[in-house]
């Protein structure tokens, strides 16, 4: 969500903020950045749009693409990972450099992936490590 948000203009991202996650009305937005209320509403549409359009990624092929063209970075040639039990359910664990920089875990439904979930927030990874990641069981090794 972050980094959808950082594509939105700084007048977006306040008035989204502001009215999507604080509850502010329009008219107390428009008053706080001191624009009229019609233009608010305007933004805050707007930024919805925005917001909506980029955060779902549907449908296999592009979720592939996706995945591919993000591993493709050279900052990430090191990136390593291995499978790992996260939250009791088969995941992916990544690391660089020796630390924990991400997990990736998944829905299944009839053996197909059907949702994918990405943590990349350091105070949430923290007590996962390649180490402590509990056994896969047999029937899921890969």
């Amino acid at each position: 969500m972050l980094v959808v948000l950082e594509t939105l203009s700084p007048v977006e991202r306040a008035v989204f903020l502001l009215r999507e996650v604080f509850g502010y009305s329009h008219a107390e937005i428009a008053e706080t950045l001191e624009r009229p209320e019609p233009t608010v509403r305007q933004i805050a549409h707007r930024a919805r749009e925005h917001v909506q359009a980029r955060r779902p990624l549907h449908g296999t092929d592009r979720v592939a693409r996706w995945i591919v063209g993000f591993l493709a970075k050279p900052e990430l040639a090191a990136l390593t990972m291995e499978p790992a039990v996260i939250n009791g359910e088969l995941g992916i664990l990544a690391t660089l450099g020796g630390h924990t920089v991400g997990a990736l875990s998944f829905d299944l439904t009839d053996g197909r992936i059907q949702n994918l979930h990405f943590q990349v927030n350091p105070d949430k990874l923290s007590g996962l490590t390649p180490d402590n990641s509990l056994a896969l069981p047999r029937s899921v090794q890969p």
